[in-house]
Protein backbone atom coordinates (compact mmCIF):
# COMPACT_ATOMS: atom_id res chain seq x y z
CA UNK A 1 0.00 0.00 0.00
CA UNK A 2 1.21 3.54 -0.76
CA UNK A 3 2.18 6.08 1.86
CA UNK A 4 0.45 9.44 1.70
CA UNK A 5 2.65 11.82 -0.32
CA UNK A 6 4.15 15.03 1.05
CA UNK A 7 1.66 17.07 -0.98
CA UNK A 8 -1.21 15.67 1.11
CA UNK A 9 0.25 17.18 4.27
CA UNK A 10 0.96 20.55 2.64
CA UNK A 11 -2.71 21.37 2.03
CA UNK A 12 -3.74 24.74 3.41
CA UNK A 13 -7.14 23.70 4.80
CA UNK A 14 -6.44 21.79 8.01
CA UNK A 15 -10.12 20.93 8.53
CA UNK A 16 -10.19 19.30 5.09
CA UNK A 17 -7.06 17.31 5.94
CA UNK A 18 -8.63 16.16 9.21
CA UNK A 19 -11.67 14.81 7.39
CA UNK A 20 -9.59 13.20 4.64
CA UNK A 21 -7.48 11.33 7.21
CA UNK A 22 -10.55 9.30 8.20
CA UNK A 23 -10.25 5.78 6.83
CA UNK A 24 -6.50 6.11 6.31
CA UNK A 25 -4.22 3.67 8.15
CA UNK A 26 -1.68 4.88 10.70
CA UNK A 27 1.30 2.50 10.83
CA UNK A 28 4.31 2.22 13.15
CA UNK A 29 7.35 -0.06 12.92
CA UNK A 30 9.76 -0.42 15.83
CA UNK A 31 12.31 -3.21 16.21
CA UNK A 32 10.78 -4.99 13.24
CA UNK A 33 7.29 -5.06 14.82
CA UNK A 34 4.49 -3.45 12.79
CA UNK A 35 1.32 -2.16 14.40
CA UNK A 36 -1.41 -0.24 12.62
CA UNK A 37 -4.96 1.03 12.91
CA UNK A 38 -7.64 2.67 10.79
CA UNK A 39 -7.95 6.33 11.75
CA UNK A 40 -11.51 6.80 12.98
CA UNK A 41 -11.40 10.14 14.81
CA UNK A 42 -9.46 13.33 14.17
CA UNK A 43 -9.44 16.90 15.43
CA UNK A 44 -8.13 19.93 13.49
CA UNK A 45 -6.19 22.84 15.01
CA UNK A 46 -6.00 25.97 12.88
CA UNK A 47 -2.79 27.55 14.13
CA UNK A 48 -2.42 31.13 15.33
CA UNK A 49 -6.13 32.03 15.02
CA UNK A 50 -7.39 28.96 16.90
CA UNK A 51 -7.70 29.50 20.65
CA UNK A 52 -7.54 25.75 21.25
CA UNK A 53 -4.21 25.45 19.45
CA UNK A 54 -0.85 25.39 21.23
CA UNK A 55 0.31 27.92 18.62
CA UNK A 56 -2.53 30.41 19.21
CA UNK A 57 -1.35 33.98 18.80
CA UNK A 58 1.91 32.81 17.24
CA UNK A 59 3.19 31.31 20.48
CA UNK A 60 6.52 29.56 19.77
CA UNK A 61 8.14 27.50 22.50
CA UNK A 62 10.51 24.56 22.55
CA UNK A 63 7.49 22.26 22.50
CA UNK A 64 5.40 24.04 19.85
CA UNK A 65 8.31 24.66 17.47
CA UNK A 66 7.43 21.36 15.79
CA UNK A 67 4.10 22.81 14.65
CA UNK A 68 5.89 25.56 12.71
CA UNK A 69 7.81 23.06 10.57
CA UNK A 70 6.75 21.96 7.11
CA UNK A 71 3.83 19.53 7.06
CA UNK A 72 4.38 15.78 7.05
CA UNK A 73 6.02 15.28 10.44
CA UNK A 74 4.76 14.07 13.80
CA UNK A 75 3.99 16.44 16.67
CA UNK A 76 3.92 14.39 19.87
CA UNK A 77 3.53 16.05 23.24
CA UNK A 78 2.86 14.97 26.81
CA UNK A 79 -0.60 15.77 28.19
CA UNK A 80 -1.12 16.04 31.98
CA UNK A 81 2.24 14.33 32.40
CA UNK A 82 0.65 11.00 31.45
CA UNK A 83 -0.57 10.72 27.86
CA UNK A 84 1.58 11.02 24.75
CA UNK A 85 -0.65 12.61 22.08
CA UNK A 86 0.10 12.13 18.39
CA UNK A 87 -0.59 14.93 15.89
CA UNK A 88 0.03 15.27 12.16
CA UNK A 89 1.64 18.59 11.23
CA UNK A 90 0.16 20.12 8.06
CA UNK A 91 0.56 23.15 5.77
CA UNK A 92 3.74 25.03 4.84
CA UNK A 93 6.54 26.08 7.15
CA UNK A 94 5.57 28.78 9.70
CA UNK A 95 1.87 27.87 9.35
CA UNK A 96 1.34 25.89 12.60
CA UNK A 97 -1.55 23.65 11.61
CA UNK A 98 -1.96 20.19 13.10
CA UNK A 99 -4.44 17.33 13.28
CA UNK A 100 -4.78 15.34 16.49
CA UNK A 101 -5.43 11.62 15.94
CA UNK A 102 -8.10 10.85 18.52
CA UNK A 103 -8.95 7.25 17.71
CA UNK A 104 -8.03 4.18 15.66
CA UNK A 105 -9.54 0.79 14.94
CA UNK A 106 -6.69 -1.72 15.52
CA UNK A 107 -5.70 -3.54 12.35
CA UNK A 108 -2.23 -5.16 12.53
CA UNK A 109 -0.09 -6.19 15.49
CA UNK A 110 -2.93 -6.55 17.98
CA UNK A 111 -0.93 -8.95 20.24
CA UNK A 112 1.78 -6.28 20.55
CA UNK A 113 -0.86 -3.65 21.33
CA UNK A 114 -2.19 -5.83 24.15
CA UNK A 115 1.31 -6.06 25.62
CA UNK A 116 1.76 -2.29 25.42
CA UNK A 117 -1.56 -1.71 27.16
CA UNK A 118 -0.88 -4.51 29.67
CA UNK A 119 -4.16 -6.27 29.02
CA UNK A 120 -4.86 -9.82 27.86
CA UNK A 121 -8.07 -9.45 25.87
CA UNK A 122 -8.80 -7.04 23.02
CA UNK A 123 -11.49 -4.52 23.93
CA UNK A 124 -13.86 -2.78 21.54
CA UNK A 125 -12.63 0.69 22.53
CA UNK A 126 -8.96 -0.22 22.89
CA UNK A 127 -7.85 2.38 20.36
CA UNK A 128 -10.37 5.09 21.19
CA UNK A 129 -8.95 8.24 22.76
CA UNK A 130 -5.72 10.02 21.79
CA UNK A 131 -3.80 8.53 24.72
CA UNK A 132 -4.84 5.02 23.71
CA UNK A 133 -3.79 5.67 20.12
CA UNK A 134 -0.22 6.37 21.21
CA UNK A 135 -0.10 3.45 23.65
CA UNK A 136 -1.35 0.96 21.07
CA UNK A 137 1.07 2.14 18.40
CA UNK A 138 4.08 2.68 20.67
CA UNK A 139 4.23 6.44 20.12
CA UNK A 140 5.97 8.74 22.61
CA UNK A 141 7.53 12.20 22.82
CA UNK A 142 10.99 10.96 21.77
CA UNK A 143 9.47 10.45 18.32
CA UNK A 144 8.46 14.10 18.02
CA UNK A 145 9.43 15.59 14.62
CA UNK A 146 9.57 12.12 13.00
CA UNK A 147 9.08 12.29 9.23
CA UNK A 148 5.81 10.62 8.23
CA UNK A 149 7.37 9.44 4.98
CA UNK A 150 10.04 7.49 6.85
CA UNK A 151 10.21 3.89 8.07
CA UNK A 152 9.06 4.34 11.68
CA UNK A 153 5.74 6.17 11.40
CA UNK A 154 3.66 6.63 8.28
CA UNK A 155 0.08 6.85 7.03
CA UNK A 156 -1.22 4.67 4.20
CA UNK A 157 -4.16 4.93 1.86
CA UNK A 158 -5.52 1.38 1.61
CA UNK A 159 -8.50 2.38 -0.49
CA UNK A 160 -11.08 2.35 2.31
CA UNK A 161 -14.09 4.16 0.90
CA UNK A 162 -16.25 6.62 2.84
CA UNK A 163 -19.62 6.96 1.15
CA UNK A 164 -21.38 10.24 1.92
CA UNK A 165 -24.93 9.95 3.23
CA UNK A 166 -27.41 12.01 5.18
CA UNK A 167 -27.98 10.99 8.79
CA UNK A 168 -30.29 12.95 11.09
CA UNK A 169 -29.81 16.02 8.87
CA UNK A 170 -26.05 16.00 9.44
CA UNK A 171 -23.24 15.30 6.99
CA UNK A 172 -22.26 11.68 7.55
CA UNK A 173 -20.14 8.97 6.01
CA UNK A 174 -19.97 5.19 6.06
CA UNK A 175 -16.69 3.34 6.18
CA UNK A 176 -16.67 0.64 3.51
CA UNK A 177 -14.42 -1.62 5.59
CA UNK A 178 -15.62 -1.47 9.18
CA UNK A 179 -19.17 -0.24 8.40
CA UNK A 180 -19.04 2.51 10.98
CA UNK A 181 -20.72 5.87 10.68
CA UNK A 182 -18.57 8.98 10.41
CA UNK A 183 -20.09 12.30 11.36
CA UNK A 184 -19.01 15.84 12.04
CA UNK A 185 -19.45 16.77 15.69
CA UNK A 186 -19.10 19.92 17.76
CA UNK A 187 -16.76 20.45 20.72
CA UNK A 188 -20.06 21.07 22.56
CA UNK A 189 -21.96 17.97 21.35
CA UNK A 190 -25.58 18.36 20.31
CA UNK A 191 -26.49 15.45 22.62
CA UNK A 192 -24.96 17.39 25.52
CA UNK A 193 -27.04 20.44 24.67
CA UNK A 194 -30.18 18.34 24.44
CA UNK A 195 -29.57 16.94 27.91
CA UNK A 196 -29.07 20.45 29.21
CA UNK A 197 -32.30 21.66 27.61
CA UNK A 198 -34.13 18.75 29.23
CA UNK A 199 -32.66 19.84 32.54
CA UNK A 200 -34.26 23.27 32.04
CA UNK A 201 -37.69 21.70 31.88
CA UNK A 202 -36.86 19.58 34.89
CA UNK A 203 -35.96 22.76 36.76
CA UNK A 204 -32.29 21.84 37.28
CA UNK A 205 -29.02 23.26 36.05
CA UNK A 206 -30.91 26.08 34.34
CA UNK A 207 -28.03 28.57 34.21
CA UNK A 208 -25.48 26.17 32.75
CA UNK A 209 -27.98 25.10 30.09
CA UNK A 210 -28.35 28.69 28.96
CA UNK A 211 -24.57 29.21 28.88
CA UNK A 212 -24.08 26.07 26.75
CA UNK A 213 -26.82 27.20 24.36
CA UNK A 214 -25.32 30.71 24.08
CA UNK A 215 -21.86 29.27 23.40
CA UNK A 216 -23.15 27.07 20.59
CA UNK A 217 -25.06 29.96 19.00
CA UNK A 218 -22.74 32.92 19.54
CA UNK A 219 -19.19 31.69 20.05
CA UNK A 220 -16.65 33.78 18.12
CA UNK A 221 -14.89 32.08 15.23
CA UNK A 222 -17.87 29.77 15.04
CA UNK A 223 -16.67 28.10 11.83
CA UNK A 224 -13.83 26.52 13.81
CA UNK A 225 -16.32 24.67 16.00
CA UNK A 226 -16.58 22.11 13.18
CA UNK A 227 -13.11 20.78 13.91
CA UNK A 228 -13.71 17.20 15.01
CA UNK A 229 -14.43 14.25 12.74
CA UNK A 230 -15.11 10.70 13.82
CA UNK A 231 -16.12 7.22 12.77
CA UNK A 232 -18.55 6.22 15.50
CA UNK A 233 -20.48 3.00 16.03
Amino acid sequence: MSKLPREFYLQKNVVKVASELLGKVLVTQFNGIITSGIICETEAYNGVVDKASHAYGGRRTQRTETMFQEGGIAYIYLCYGIHHLFNVVTNREDQPHAVLIRGIQPLEGIPEMLLRKRISIEKKNMGIGPGNVSTCLGLHTKLDKTDLLGDQIWIEDQGIKLIKKKYYNESAYWCGLCRRRCKITLPVPISFLRRQFMAIFAGTNRRFSFVAFWFAQNAPNRRMLLRRFSLVA
